[in-house]
This record gives C-alpha cells, sequence and structure tokens, in this order.
C-alpha cells in the first residue's frame, strides 16, 4: 500500500478507547487511500482508441461477397488416371487419381519422377505399377489384380489389397519405406518384399500361391503381421531386424528366418515344417504359446 504526505493526519485529540496522549506527545493517525484508478481506465482508452482507428470500415463492399475458401485442385492440383490413358509413363512429381477401374495387362502406369503420389479411390486395378527411376513415391486406397506395385526408395504403400500376382510378388517398396495395412493373396512369389531400414505394420498375407509371406532387408520393423499358408518362410528377414506380434501359420518352410542380431518377441508359429531360425547374437522371447513344434536354431 501506497501512501502519500497529504494522507498523514496529525492529531491532538483523544481517540474515543485509546489511552491518554502524554504530554508534549502527539498521536500520528494514517489514512488509507484506496488504489488510484485513473491510470488503467487511461491505458483501457487508449487502447480501445488504438483499435478503432485500425479496425476498418464496418460497411460492406457492394455487390455479392466472393467466397475465399480454394478447391482441393487449387491447393494441391492432381491429375486424373482414365483407362484411355494407358499404358502411362508418369514423367512430372505430382499427386495422381484414378477416376475408374482400369485394366491393362503388363505395366500399366510405369514412374519415372520422383515425388509421385497415386491415389486409387478405391478402384479395382488390373495390370502392373511399376517404378523404373525416382524415388518418394505413394499408393494408396485399392484394389490391385492380377498384377503388383513395385515402388522406390522413400516410399509408402496404404491400404491396397494386391490379389494374384502372375508374376513375382504383391508389393515391393525400395530402401526406407512403409507398407501399412495391406493384404496380398496368390502371388508367385512373396507376397510382400521391403528394402533396408523399412516398415511393414499391420498387413497380412493370406498364401494360395508359390512364394513366402515378406521378405526384408536389414534394420527393417515387421510389426503386428499375419501370414498364412506360405510355399516359403512366413518371414524372411536380414540383419538388425525387429518382429513383433507376428502371426506364421499353415506353411510349409521355416515360420520365421533371420540374420544377425534380430529380436522376435510376442509372436507364434504354429503349423509350418520348422519353426523359428535366426542368426547370431538374435533374441527370441515372450512367444505365443504354438500349436505345433517349435524349433529354434541359434
Amino acid at each position: 500500500m501506497l501512501f502519500r504526505e497529504t494522507d498523514v493526519v496529525r492529531s491532538t485529540s483523544i481517540l474515543s478507547g485509546q489511552r491518554p496522549l502524554q504530554a508534549g506527545k502527539e498521536e500520528v493517525a494514517v489514512t488509507k487511500v484506496k488504489p488510484s484508478t485513473v491510470v488503467p481506465v487511461f491505458v483501457v482508452g487508449v487502447i480501445g482508441a488504438v483499435l478503432w482507428a485500425n479496425a476498418g470500415s464496418l460497411t460492406p463492399p457492394p455487390g455479392p461477397v466472393a467466397s475465399t475458401m480454394k478447391t482441393l485442385d487449387e491447393v494441391e492440383p492432381r491429375v486424373p488416371i482414365r483407362q484411355s490413358d494407358l499404358p502411362l509413363t508418369i514423367t512430372s512429381s505430382g499427386s495422381y487419381y484414378v477416376v475408374e477401374n482400369l485394366n491393362y495387362y503388363g505395366t500399366a502406369i510405369d514412374i519415372q519422377a520422383d515425388h509421385v503420389s497415386i491415389d486409387l479411390e478405391g478402384h479395382v486395378f488390373r495390370g502392373r505399377l511399376e517404378t523404373h527411376s525416382g524415388s518418394v513415391h505413394s499408393v494408396t486406397n485399392g484394389f490391385v489384380n492380377d498384377g503388383h506395385v513395385m515402388l522406390g526408395d522413400h516410399s509408402e504403400v496404404t491400404d491396397v489389397v494386391s490379389i494374384g500376382s502372375p508374376v513375382f510378388f504383391g508389393i515391393w517398396v525400395g530402401d526406407d519405406s512403409r507398407i501399412v495395412r495391406c493384404l496380398t493373396a496368390n502371388t508367385e512369389d512373396e507376397g510382400f518384399r521391403i528394402g533396408n531400414r523399412s516398415i511393414i505394420i499391420n498387413c497380412s498375407y493370406n498364401g494360395g500361391g508359390g512364394g513366402g509371406g515378406v521378405v526384408t532387408g536389414n534394420d527393417c520393423i515387421i510389426q503386428n503381421c499375419s501370414f498364412k499358408g506360405q510355399h516359403h518362410a512366413g518371414i524372411a528377414c536380414g540383419n538388425n531386424c525387429v518382429i513383433t506380434n507376428c502371426t506364421i501359420s499353415q506353411g510349409s518352410g521355416w515360420g520365421i528366418q533371420t540374420g544377425t542380431a534380430c529380436t522376435i518377441s510376442g509372436s507364434v508359429v504354429s503349423d509350418t515344417d520348422f519353426g523359428i531360425d535366426v542368426g547370431n547374437s538374435s533374441t527370441v522371447k515372450h512367444l505365443r504359446e504354438p500349436s505345433s513344434g517349435l524349433l529354434v536354431a541359434l
């Protein structure tokens, strides 16, 4: 509390209920003063005046008010892909989307540029979608029948079903890539193939062909995946890979076969010719109970 000299009142009177003052001495009474409200009011007034001065006119402009919204094509221009465009060679970066079911025997779409994304828009794509140069590609949301998807490094395939590939594999991505929520079946070779430092998560392989479940490079992650009915290893991975919460069943050959320094946990292998074959310095832990014999070769 602040006091000013004018707030001090000297009095020689005897206050009620107090002892008399000694002779020659004066009583000093201090009167409290409320903090001044002048300065805050002044500041608020100045701020209000500044805001009012910069607010501009409140009168709307003449004529109809134009929309300030932008269409999706204005924000991110996309190029449609139609049946009449096949075979299509993509040489420019950008976003592409399929507007109808596509059917082409052989390589229907050939990507030869970096930074290309293709949205299948839920359509059925019969044929091969391949990358022969470039990287950073993505394919999402659709069905690939009697063909496959093959992308370069730093790529991603999401929500794609690939069934009945007559040539090699279902889905293939290069190094530093991801495959998420995809399904492959009836492939001549592997259902999935991923490059070094890549991830496959929440994916399934339902066999029916002559291949295995997934083949990986080094330093890969295989998580929450299911591989069933494979004719080679359900999971065949390189060195320093991590396999977590996967299920391999009803196949021939090994359930899981790894390189060195790999970790397998929370997984189960059942009804396969063999169990788990791991390389040196690998760890196998917290396996779920299998329904058939399990062989671990360290």
